[in-house]
């Protein structure tokens, strides 16, 4: 009886490269590494499997690549991160280039900023530059830059631009640091080049679109880039205003000319790039007051709504209490469950892009409540934001809500649907969200899906998106919900309820036969009416005042409410007259709210830690603890010499003084400056 043929008599029986394979590979990529970018000799070029031969990859040149000695040898234990395609052209492209400034063009989640470190590197290795300078719009894209990638070391700038050029290879710092103190870092880098012995340094603007947010950044980098190298990069190059961007040349059109583009188009069309974007429209009705003629008006959200309704009965339907926001949430639990189930890392997630900070609280709370779910809330008002953003990034929570902190550059790859619920209307912030959830992992097939309002504008723009999917993809479609092939939204999926069923309505009270009754008012998403109340001559009273008949109705309407209120809740009865207590020094509740306010304090006083210790570098773990310590150590001093108490004294601070010591942390006041792990305690 013959042996079944196990998994390696699968494998190709050929494991090396041949010469003639390896020259067919250079013709393509041209003579590179793949991985580091350094300049190859073919005669010692490695030959290195994509998919790896042991586990049946083939020895062909489409599952092969160049790379140098040092890559090839640690394969093994580190894999490298191949190139696609469009970064190897636009490796090329930087080379070829004929002035000092060059644009970058690549759509949202394609891989930029992995494209332009081996790039660096490259530079780097060949001597090119001295260092990198990138400039950001937010410290948590800039944070992205400093996590170390192919042993390029960047460091993140504060406030006050203390740090040590040569502990790095680069400095992040954003746009406003850089408008803030222009002189500082162009003698900063003056001082950086003369240490490279004279090699420039390279001003990477990522995200540049943002340089035209204020004149006084695009003067700064002007200043700054004169004489020097400049990459710019962005997924969406232009303004929605129209403003013109420093360095970009522009077409008779007022287009952006870009030296190398890379469109969402080219991703879907090459495949393994970003992930099918499946955008789902949620339509509802909205309610808004005409300030003109002070009535209450209702629209259907995708309807022909007037130019000065649009923006109102927008947000008014993404209201935490409407209609169709609650069906945009549940749309969009159900696709994240789905994607959980059929994902190999089993933690998508959902993004809610929310109006303002607000809005954004109370989402996280009707998120509680709708799915006994506790959303993960990201926005510049939070206690500590940076922790906040890696929790988004590293737990396996299934709802995030932001502003727009996330909304642009912020790699979080488990995100995987997106409810637009903010009002923003413009097509360059549009694109940035959607681009949250495109960004593609290893061994996972699930399509992004997107929720929006359905309403012209954004229509328009998805329109768009979906006109750039390959005929090839749209073949493929699938039900976003059930994944059920040839749907966008199967029938199944579009009547059923999609969450959780709403609670019961009030009941109406029931109206005494001596009032009189309103007429019936319209009620958002429902097309039905509520019945009329007592009105307690409150509309005749306005009517005779002169108030429009909406207003008088609606008043009588809210004062009925408020009357059958009270009805249900009793007749008043007045309290008895208090006796007075004996007050002794302090009241057990005067002390509960000290210690509330200790303990808070505490809390506090361990973020300013937290963020101290988020930029330093360690090398053990022993010493990453020990170093946590000390910045604990050290805030808590600080907090106790501005008050002039002791260690251990802290009982002897006022509710007062609490509260200032609890405000000057928030303000950052006590935070350690970078550097302080090298100085004694």
């Amino acid at each position: 009886m013959s042996a079944q043929p196990s998994f390696w008599d699968s494998r190709d029986p050929r494991r090396l490269f041949t010469p003639t394979q390896k020259q067919k590979m250079a013709l393509r990529d041209g003579l590179v590494c793949a991985q580091c970018g350094i300049d190859l000799d073919l005669r010692d070029a490695h030959g290195a499997h994509v998919d790896a031969h042991s586990l049946g990859g083939p020895t062909d040149i489409s599952n092969g690549v160049l790379l140098c000695e040092s890559c090839n040898l640690t394969s093994g234990i580190n894999p490298p991160t191949v190139l696609r395609e469009w970064q190897r052209k636009f490796h090329l492209a930087y080379g070829l280039r004929d002035n000092q400034f060059f644009l970058l063009a690549a759509c949202p989640g394609s891989g930029k900023t992995i494209a332009v470190k081996h790039l660096l590197r490259r530079m780097r290795d060949r001597g090119e530059i001295g260092g990198a300078i990138i400039v950001v719009p937010s410290i948590a894209v800039g944070l992205q830059w400093t996590i170390d990638y192919l042993g390029l070391a960047f460091g993140m700038y504060d406030d006050r631009c203390r740090h040590k050029t040569s502990d790095y290879f680069g400095m992040a710092l954003t746009y406003a640091m850089l408008a803030k103190n222009p002189g500082l870092i162009e003698r900063e880098i003056a001082r950086w080049e003369r240490e490279a012995d004279g090699a420039p340094v390279l001003l990477v603007l990522d995200e540049m679109h943002h340089c035209g947010d204020a004149r006084s950044w695009g003067d700064a980098i002007q200043t700054i880039a004169e004489q020097r190298p400049v990459l710019g990069l962005s997924g969406t190059p232009w303004r929605s205003g129209g403003e013109e961007i420093p360095f970009v040349k522009y077409d008779g059109n007022g287009s952006a000319i870009a030296d190398f583009q890379y469109t969402m188009s080219d991703a879907l069309f090459d495949g393994g790039v970003l992930r099918r974007p499946h955008l789902v429209g949620i339509d509802g009705q909205a309610r808004i007051l005409d300030r003109t003629t002070c009535e209450i008006v209702d629209f259907v959200l995708s309807g022909d709504l007037p130019d000065k309704y649009r923006s109102p009965a927008l947000r008014s339907a993404l209201e935490h209490e409407s209609d169709v926001l609650a069906m945009a949430l549940d749309r969009a639990a159900k696709a994240c469950e789905l994607h959980r189930r059929v994902s190999p890392y089993g933690d998508n997630a959902v993004l809610v892009v929310a109006k303002d900070t607000e809005h954004a609280g109370a989402i996280a709370k009707l998120i509680k409540k709708r799915y006994n779910e506790r959303a993960i809330v990201v926005h510049s008002d939070v206690d500590d934001p940076q922790s906040e953003l890696a929790r988004a990034k590293n737990s396996d929570a299934q709802w995030i809500v932001a502003v727009q902190m996330i909304a642009e550059g912020v790699d979080i790859n488990r995100i995987s649907v997106v409810v637009y619920a903010t009002a923003i209307a413009t097509k360059m912030f549009w694109l940035q969200v959607v681009g949250r959830a495109l960004r593609i992992r290893k061994d996972e097939d699930i399509d992004a899906v997107i929720v929006y309002p359905d309403t012209a504008v954004f229509n328009g723009y998805a329109a768009e998106i979906e006109d750039m999917i390959p005929e090839s993809l749209r073949s493929q479609l699938r039900c976003a919900f059930c994944e059920r092939p040839g749907y966008k939204v199967c029938p199944e999926c579009r009547d059923e309820p999609p969450g959780p069923p709403p609670p019961p309505p009030d009941p109406t009270p029931v109206l005494p036969a001596e009032n009189a009754t309103l007429g019936s008012m319209r009620v958002a998403g429902q097309g039905g009416a509520i019945p009329g109340g007592p009105v307690l001559n409150a509309e005749k009273q306005f009517l005779e005042l002169g108030a429009p008949a909406a207003i008088a109705e609606a008043a009588g309407f809210y004062l009925a409410k408020s009357r059958e209120t009270q009805k249900s809740l009793g007749p008043r009865v007045s309290p008895p007259d208090p006796v007075k207590p004996v007050i002794p020094d302090e009241t057990p509740s005067t002390k509960q709210s000290v210690d509330a306010l200790k303990n808070t304090l505490h809390e506090q006083v361990r973020h300013a830690a937290n963020r101290s210790f988020a930029f330093v570098e360690f090398r053990t773990n022993n010493e990453r603890e020990r170093l946590r310590s000390e910045a604990f150590k050290r805030v808590n001093a600080a907090v106790n010499d501005a008050f002039g108490i002791a260690k251990g004294q802290r009982d002897r601070l006022t509710a007062g003084e609490l509260q200032d010591a609890i405000a000057r942390c928030k303000q950052k006041e006590f935070d350690l400056p970078l550097g302080w792990e090298r100085t004694r305690g």
